[in-house]
């Protein structure tokens, strides 16, 4: 799973070297490549330049779109949305499940009290890596590593 993570952060790294916010992170946008190559983002339809102006229309998944996109009119987009979403691809790889609870036909979490994070605590190796996990899943965009180069540093100091 570390070198997993290591590669998904570097294709992400190279989606944002194009100053793009891909903004529907989620399994099924995510596919391993044969041999040593890694994993590779498809479905590029809702990418947008960083400081696109989301207006009206929400693009994305429900549970892995980030909080702010759903209760913010007229957005500014910055890659912290992909950092949202990312850290819920790898809760819900380590758990099983989404790392908030969804009221029913709502888009995105309501409470964020309503979560899943126990159960990252007692499946993830590390205290460390929980944390990174949690602060990625914040709802707060300035509380999330901010690009996929604060997301790489951080790994690397943890693992």
């Amino acid at each position: 799973m570390t070198e997993f993570r290591r590669v998904l952060f570097r294709s992400l790294k190279a989606i944002q070297s194009k100053g793009l916010v891909f903004r529907d992170i989620k399994p099924q946008n995510l596919i391993q490549l044969k041999g040593d190559d890694g994993v590779a983002f498809i479905d590029f339809e809702g990418a947008v330049e960083e400081g696109y102006i989301e207006e009206d229309f929400i693009y994305g998944t429900e549970g892995y779109i980030s909080p702010e996109r759903c209760s913010v009119e007229d957005l500014e987009l910055s890659y912290s949305t992909d950092t949202y979403s990312l850290g819920c691809v790898f809760h819900e790889i380590i758990t099983g499940n989404l790392p908030y609870q969804l009221w029913l036909n709502a888009p995105i979490p309501i409470n964020p009290k309503n979560n899943n994070f126990d159960s990252l605590e007692t499946k993830c190796a590390s205290s460390d890596l929980t944390n990174f996990i949690q602060r990625m899943c914040s709802f707060d965009p300035e509380s999330r590593p901010q690009d996929a180069n604060e997301i790489i540093e951080t790994l690397e100091r943890i693992e």
